[in-house]
């Protein structure tokens, strides 16, 4: 027997498995049982919430939407034929007054919108409308013709999607956030079909066959005739289906408290039994542990360290655009941080109470699978921080880079009128700005932060401003032969340019960007790299650029301003 394998082999309970094709002399080709089968009773998948599709040869489809209560629901269950046209449009009427489209009074269904599409005149690509509520109920982010969601720790999640096209388009939405929306705001949906099949058939008597049941009101007509396409019969689905709310599944992050997930905490390895090797774990719970107020004294305390392998972290510094990782916190988008350190040797330390107050439940299961035994001692600056209240440790060596950039933009643009190395575009600012070393040893962890260094600070080299500066004889000059120049014009030496030259030919020969063949090796070791790790590698160089940038900042600040030289942008 095989599994349940969705597309093939599963059996969930839809409108084909309950409406039984009715005798008769059709064509089998004009029973609808691949739309049949779609409809479900409790859907959890994608659902075609609005759709209008001719561009089929063998039939047409039509589905629209609107939100009711489940007397709006027994009243439309009534009739096959569509409520709620208008809903989506507003019109005028100087009799009965204007509709806003938003809600509609019909046939004694107070029905309010959830979705449409508007064609733009056919001078723009067709747009699609959802209902605000529902938007702002999740928080929504749209892009383009699809919304997404942000959870509580900051993953993203589908919502909506579309697909459109000039004479046919489609609109779902995710059923689980659809129905937990439903129930929240004590409405259901009804969702109302138009499906016309074609295809050839021998004579038949026309008849047709409904079908009801409490979430279900169908009626289903065929007919030989022919009205184009090639085919002498078609058929018609017509009716709607009922979708109700659903009281478990994903809530939004306002609502994540009342998740069950939420309270439950792990155990983490908090040390190991010196008699039997064991490890010895605690419930990451705050409510569990002892703190200085006496509470739980018999429990490990509130600020006992737990160690993790340092790849707990690469997931977060490979999503920069969401993730803020620095010496002392991982942030995420406002959502959520959580405050932590380096151990002495190199494990990541994290205070049990945190890991159970600040950290997502979402996240939970990640950092427990690179939970280890303690490694090391705490910093000694992060216990002076946090249990002597001293001001204690400095900048790491790659933010005293980027600070050190920025200070000798400042100063190049008011002595030399050029900031030497130019800003990034927003993406790869936001890169180099939130770079960390890497957390292992594979030699791979190397690619994104010396492509990143070497954008900022090689590439982004503003030769039309230094050209500008040096005046006649640098034409042919670019990148670091225009910056060696204009160090030596201000009273350096050639070899402040060095540790520039060592990233970019790390780069460019050392097997990181390009495949560096058997030469890579002579490469790194000549630029006094061999044995490093990766993270050593990047302190190597982001120190040796640090330290160049400081000097040079310095030289140009000593250096007279030149009030009458033409001031240039920073080309881009």
């Amino acid at each position: 027997m095989l599994p349940k394998i969705p597309g093939y082999t599963d059996d969930s309970p839809s409108l084909a498995a309950e409406w039984q094709q009715p005798p008769g002399d059709y064509a089998t080709e004009l029973w609808p049982s691949g739309a049949l089968g779609s409809i479900e009773e409790h859907p959890t998948g994608w659902l075609v919430v609005e759709e209008h599709d001719y561009s089929a040869s063998s039939g047409s489809s039509g589905v629209s939407t609107f939100l009711t209560s489940l007397d709006g629901w027994a009243i439309a269950a009534d009739h096959f034929d569509w409520d709620a046209r208008y809903l989506g449009d507003y019109s005028f009427d100087e009799y009965s007054g204007d509709e806003t489209g938003l809600a509609q009074d019909d046939r004694g269904i107070v029905a309010e919108f959830f979705v449409d599409t508007q064609s733009n005149h056919g001078l723009k690509p067709r747009t699609v409308d959802v209902s605000l509520p529902f938007q702002w109920f999740w928080n929504a982010m749209r892009d383009g013709n699809n919304w997404s969601y942000l959870d509580s720790a900051g993953n993203e999640h589908p919502l909506v999607r579309t697909i459109a096209t000039s004479d046919s388009w489609r609109v779902e939405v995710s059923a689980r956030e659809f129905r937990r929306f439903l129930e929240r705001t004590r409405r259901v949906a009804v969702i109302q079909y138009d499906v016309v099949t074609y295809a050839n058939s021998a004579p038949f008597a026309s008849t047709s066959d409904q079908f009801r049941n409490a979430w279900a009101s169908f009626t289903w007509t065929p007919v030989r005739d022919a009205i184009g396409h090639g085919y002498n019969a078609f058929s018609r689905l017509l009716g709607k289906r009922l979708i109700s709310g659903m009281s478990s599944g994903p809530i939004p992050p306002a609502l994540d408290h009342e998740d069950p997930r939420s309270n439950e905490h792990p155990d983490y390895i908090i040390g190991v039994d010196p008699q039997t090797g064991s490890d010895r774990v605690f419930t990451s719970d705050p409510e569990k542990l002892a703190n200085y107020f006496g509470k739980n004294p018999e429990a490990p305390h509130y600020l006992t360290l737990v160690h993790f392998d340092q790849r707990v972290l690469n997931k977060y510094r490979d999503e920069p655009s969401k993730y803020e990782v620095t010496a002392t916190r991982l942030s995420c988008l406002g959502l959520w941080s959580l405050g932590l350190g380096t151990g002495t040797e190199g494990s990541i330390q994290v205070y049990l109470g945190d890991l159970g107050r600040d950290l997502p439940w979402q996240e939970r299961a990640h950092w427990k699978s690179y939970n280890v035994p303690p490694r090391g001692t705490m910093d000694e600056s992060r216990f002076r921080r946090d249990f002597l209240a001293e001001w204690a440790g400095g900048p790491t060596t790659l933010e005293e880079l980027r600070a050190n950039l920025e200070s000798l933009r400042q100063t190049a643009l008011e002595r030399l009128s050029t900031p030497v190395i130019r800003e990034l575009d927003s993406h790869d600012r936001l890169n180099f700005e939130r770079l960390t070393p890497p957390g292992t040893d594979e030699r791979h962890e190397l690619v994104l932060p010396v492509i990143t260094l070497t954008k900022a600070l090689v590439d982004a080299i503003d030769v039309k401003g230094l050209r500008t500066f040096l005046g006649a004889g640098h034409e042919e000059e670019r990148g670091l032969a225009l910056l060696e120049s204009v160090v030596v014009r201000v009273g350096g030496s050639a070899t402040m340019v060095q540790p520039f030259r060592a990233l970019q030919r790390l780069r460019s020969s050392g097997g990181v960007a390009h495949w560096g063949g058997s030469e890579a090796g002579k490469v790194i070791k000549a630029l006094g790299l061999e044995g490093m790790n990766p993270a050593e590698t990047i302190e190597f160089l982001a120190a040796g650029i640090s330290a160049s940038l400081k000097d040079l900042r310095d030289l140009i600040s000593d250096t007279p301003g030149e009030p009458d030289a033409p001031r240039t942008e920073p080309s881009k």
